[in-house]
Parts: C-alpha cells; structure tokens; sequence
C-alpha cells in the first residue's frame, strides 16, 4: 500500500480509547492460550470473536479439520492438503509471532451476520483486524485486513455476501 493512502487512513475509533484493567487481563490470558496451541493444547471454541480466532489458530497447528470446519465457512473446500499445505504451515511461523492487542466488544443483541474484529500486531509492528461473523450460534472467520481501519470498509458487505452464499448451499 502507497505511503500516502497509509497516512491517509484513520484508525478504528476504538483504538483511540483507553485499554481496561480487564481487557488487558484477559487479552494477556488469550496470548498465553495462543503460545500454548501453538506448542500442544487444542482449542474449539467460536463461542466469542477471540476463541474463534484461537480456534483458528489451533485448527492449523494441529491439523483439526472439523475445529477448522467449524470456524472457517463455507468449508466444502477444507480438506487435509489444504491444513498441511506449505502456505498455511508458513502462516503458522507468522502467527506465532502475533500478538492480540485490543478485543472491541462484542455487539449486544447478537444477531445473524454481526462482525467483530480481532486487532492483532506483529512482533515487527505490522497490524491487522480479523474479523469475525456471528452465524449459527457461533463466530465464524470472514478475513483479514492489513490495517486495522480498513476493516469496516469491508466487513459487513463481506458478511452478507457470505450469509447469502452459506443460504444458498
């Protein structure tokens, strides 16, 4: 992306805010469950935007294609070469070195189709919003934006294309 567009960017007005004494324990305790997937414990969880993040996380590292079913949808094209593919292996290097730095919270009155994100920042400084779409009782990944306030550009038309797709099948 050009210098000029980045500088143009505002940053999601929820990052403006001050960090609470309980987001910042319980972002702590999701990257401490984060390391722990990445070395042997398995998550399935899509019950909030960051268990479903971690969800994720724990599907590819340990090869879990129902976790993955789960979280990633429509998953007809999920299939065990997919979680063992070298890209997904090469992302699981790069996820390790990502960190949760803020969890918005979650939209009260949850109904089908509610996105949330995830803002994460790479050890190196890069940031990024995974975003989250509520379907079916659960959170479910809907994709990823290089910075974090680009996400609402996208988010609920990505949504709502995904619940037509998901409708139809």
């Amino acid at each position: 992306m050009h210098d000029h567009i980045k500088k143009s960017l505002k940053p999601d007005p929820f990052l403006l805010t001050s960090i609470s004494d309980g987001e910042t324990r319980e972002i702590a305790r999701l990257n401490s469950l984060k390391n722990r997937i990445l070395e042997n414990e398995s998550l399935v969880d899509i019950s909030t935007p960051a268990n479903a993040f971690l969800t994720w996380i724990s599907a590819y590292a340990h090869s879990d294609i129902e976790a993955l079913r789960r979280v990633e949808v429509p998953a007809d094209r999920i299939d065990m070469a997919h979680l063992k593919s070298r890209t997904k292996q090469g992302w699981l290097g790069f996820i390790g070195k990502v960190n949760i730095r803020r969890l918005p919270p979650v939209p009260s009155n949850l109904e089908e189709g509610d996105v949330c994100p995830v803002f994460t920042m790479h050890e190196r400084g890069f940031e990024e919003a995974y975003v989250f779409f509520f379907h079916d009782e659960g959170w479910r990944y809907l994709g990823s934006t290089p910075r974090d306030g680009l996400w609402h550009d996208w988010a609920k038309t990505a949504a709502k294309n995904k619940l037509a797709l998901l409708n139809r099948q």
